[in-house]
């Protein structure tokens, strides 16, 4: 039988992704380098070069290796273009809405946080979200400003920093990597590393690692103009990264409707009064796809990230409680998107009572005033063997039906408790191996991260 060959067309496409891809994982590569990486000849991978500085997917950067007096010939570095996208990763919690611009690199561009005050009316939320992602696009912006002043591109008094409003306020502290540098900052967790990006705060709500800036220091720059999937532009001969994100990964803590992106209103829901529509919302900051989902959900792709597991339950009890359950290594969601939605799961309460879990908390008082938010600062103080028990009554559950590898649990007082949590379940006729969650700082927004920059990265190979 005649094997089918791949066509040339093929095979240039299939080059030039790995190409693209190993430039993603090493930031500065030569055509040499790349020949050794991917495993193709030098011809090649200089073939695929050629290519994608013609589609102004890569660019020579002007670094040059050592080279002459018998040392070989003079190699130039290759990196990703400045314009091939940003990815937006957001997190909408009882806490607030953080907002991050990322690169192909994973590194962070820019931060938003806005609070949410309680409770938390739709309108409220829809605000602070549309005005966080407007906040850290302007906040890329006067980042791009800052580092062509920095480079000896402009002056102080131009008309266009003078619309950025970069320079005039002393709250604004401005600072980049540069395409293919490393600043030695490292990794989040989860594998998406910082950039020495730029952040704002408000309301106290606390600051990334980067660097603060104050709301209403700068300004937007609307006199530009951009192509609608959210590449890049040029503006007086000059590249230059748009602002406007490719696509958006949301975090919501609360149901999400798989089908519609909607944040949905169950019965005795602690965190939203009403449904929102991030999707909505996002549609015209954004230049494509907008994807939203629970954030325990995404606490879960994190916790698998970090360490590989097929068959899992992650238990989220903090002020809110939620489950995710992964099998054979995916996330699955139900029909409607809200599998996992424990609140109401029948277990064991005071007295021995059959209930659902969340009237566990009411009848013990254990709830905030007005609300069916677990008040996790006073169930940390009494520490009830009743919560406990109800929790061991949900493990067994869970074990029961889904057959989990091991239970992970996440949240303030689910870890605390971890332990009598554990040795709860090992009483259990199906006992199962209980863990606390090895991702603890913003596990559903590491999550969401993740899937932001894997996206923008399929997005540039697929070109």
């Amino acid at each position: 039988m005649d094997t089918v060959k791949p066509s040339q067309e093929l095979l240039r496409s299939l080059t030039d992704e790995h190409v693209l891809r190993a430039l993603m994982r090493h930031r500065l590569l030569t055509r040499a380098e790349l020949s050794a990486e991917i495993g193709i000849s030098k011809p090649t991978a200089g073939e695929s070069v050629r290519r994608l500085t013609e589609a102004g997917l890569v660019v020579d950067t002007g670094q040059r290796t050592p080279g002459g007096r018998g040392r070989g010939r003079v190699g130039s570095y290759y990196s990703l273009a400045p314009d091939v996208g940003l990815a937006l990763a957001v997190s909408v919690a009882p806490e607030g809405v953080v907002a991050e611009c990322l690169d192909a690199y994973g590194d962070l561009v820019a931060r938003v946080e806005k609070p949410i005050g309680r409770p938390a009316r739709p309108d409220d939320v829809a605000a602070a979200l549309g005005s966080a992602v407007d906040a850290v696009r302007e906040l890329v912006e006067a980042r791009q400003e800052a580092e062509f002043l920095e480079s000896g591109g402009g002056r102080d008094d131009s008309p266009e920093l003078r619309g950025a409003g970069v320079g005039g306020d002393d709250n604004v502290e401005l600072r980049g990597t540069g395409a293919g540098r490393d600043d030695g900052l490292g990794l989040l967790e989860g594998g998406v590393g910082r950039g020495g990006g730029v952040g704002l705060s408000e309301g106290g709500v606390g600051r990334d690692d980067g660097v603060g800036l104050s709301e209403g220091g700068v300004g937007r720059d609307d006199g530009v103009g951009s192509r609608d999937d959210g590449v890049g532009l040029r503006q007086r001969g000059r590249l230059r990264l748009n602002a406007r994100p490719r696509l958006a990964v949301v975090s919501a803590a609360d149901p999400v409707d798989r089908h519609t992106g909607r944040l949905l209103q169950l019965p005795d829901a602690p965190f939203l009064l009403g449904e929102i529509d991030p999707v909505a919302v996002l549609a015209e900051r954004v230049g494509g796809a907008v994807l939203v989902d629970n954030d325990v959900n995404w606490a879960a792709e994190a916790e698998r990230a970090a360490t590989p597991l097929d068959d899992f339950a992650y238990l989220y009890l903090d002020e809110g409680l939620g489950c995710a359950v992964v099998s054979d290594g995916e996330v699955r969601r139900g029909h409607r998107g809200v599998a996992g939605e424990v609140a109401h799961l029948i277990t064991v309460g005071p007295e021995g009572r059959a209930m659902p879990l969340i009237e566990v908390f009411g009848l013990l008082g254990l709830r905030h005033e007005h609300s069916t938010a677990v008040d996790v600062d006073r169930l940390l103080a009494q520490r009830p063997p009743e919560v406990v028990t109800a929790v061991g009554g949900l493990i067994a559950a869970l074990a029961a039906l889904i057959d989990p590898e091991v239970v992970v649990i996440g949240g303030r007082w689910g870890t605390q408790l971890i332990d009598v949590i554990a040795a709860e379940v090992g009483r259990s006729p199906r006992p199962v191996p209980v863990r606390a969650a090895s991702v603890s700082t913003e596990p559903s927004l590491t999550g969401a991260r993740a899937d932001a920059v894997h996206r923008l990265r399929g997005l540039i190979t697929a070109r």
